[in-house]
Parts: C-alpha cells; sequence; structure tokens
C-alpha cells in the first residue's frame, strides 16, 4: 500500500465519521438507544404504551395526538405512563429526560456509544486512523532471522 493511498484511506475514514456525527440520529437508532438503556437499567424492553409515547413524542404530537392514533386515554399517558417513562428514561440514561429534551438526550448517549466503538476498534487496531485494515495485516510478512537455540559464549582472552 502506498503512502498516498493511506492518505486517501484515512481522509475517507474521516469524511464518513464526519458525515455520521453531522447527520445526526435517527428513530430507530433512538429507539434502540432508549431499550438498550431499560433493558440494561431493569431487564426489560420498552413496553408498547412507551413505544408509542416516545413515537409521538419523536414526531412532536402532544399526548392528546399520541393517546388518538394509539388508543389510550389522555390521562393514561400524561399522569401515569409519560411521567414514568422520562423518569426511567432518566435514570438509565443518567441525566434528566424529559418529553422536551429526550432526543437529545438519547443522541448524546449515540455519540458515546458510538465514540466507545470507534475506540474499541482503534485499540484493536481496526479503527478509522490504522494504517491498514485487518486484511492487510494479516497478508504482512516480515522475515525475521532465527537464532540459534544454543548460544556458545565467545572465546575469552584472559587479560593478564
Amino acid at each position: 500500500m502506498t503512502y498516498s493511498t493511506l492518505e486517501s484511506l484515512a481522509s475517507s475514514d474521516t469524511t464518513q465519521r464526519q458525515q455520521l456525527y453531522s447527520s445526526g440520529i435517527n428513530f430507530e437508532q433512538a429507539m434502540e438507544v432508549a431499550n438498550t438503556a431499560v433493558f440494561a437499567h431493569i431487564s426489560r424492553p420498552l413496553s408498547q404504551v412507551e413505544t408509542a409515547i416516545l413515537t409521538g413524542a419523536w414526531q412532536s404530537q402532544t399526548y392528546e395526538q399520541i393517546a388518538e392514533v394509539a388508543g389510550y386515554s389522555v390521562s393514561y399517558l400524561t399522569r401515569d405512563v409519560g411521567p414514568k417513562l422520562w423518569k426511567l428514561l432518566s435514570k438509565a440514561l443518567g441525566e434528566s429526560v424529559s418529553k422536551t429534551n429526550f432526543r437529545a438526550a438519547l443522541e448524546r448517549q449515540w455519540r458515546s456509544s458510538v465514540n466507545e466503538d470507534q475506540g474499541d476498534k482503534e485499540s484493536k487496531g481496526e479503527g478509522e486512523n490504522s494504517l491498514c485494515s485487518t486484511q492487510d495485516r494479516e497478508q504482512i510478512f516480515i522475515p525475521v532471522p532465527l537464532l540459534p537455540l544454543t548460544l556458545s559464549p565467545p572465546d575469552y582472552v584472559p587479560l593478564r
């Protein structure tokens, strides 16, 4: 691999990372982050009604709109499930979460996990800043001279 090839690989990896971060989190990623955090915290995934609230909140819907679409009463969502969901997400994510800031909280958690994954790859030599891919490393052969198994001491000339 030539130096210019390595440079172009490094710059394309950097561009991909910038695109990943600038695009932000999408709904599926946010739901995955929320489900993973909740499961890690209380050993159960989000319920159907909790998922309905997150879906509606993601679409900037009011509790009234969410209730109408999902088939729940408004008071059930606003007085029971909603507050419990935001409290659960707050504990699971380790920061205060509400209907108005949950998207940013999930994105922070997502970015943090993306950075951890990248750090894991780089520590294994598989990250974007690695000079060669795993496949390339497997093909590299560096000859090393073999040393004799037993070394005899050199001839010593005694000093007077």
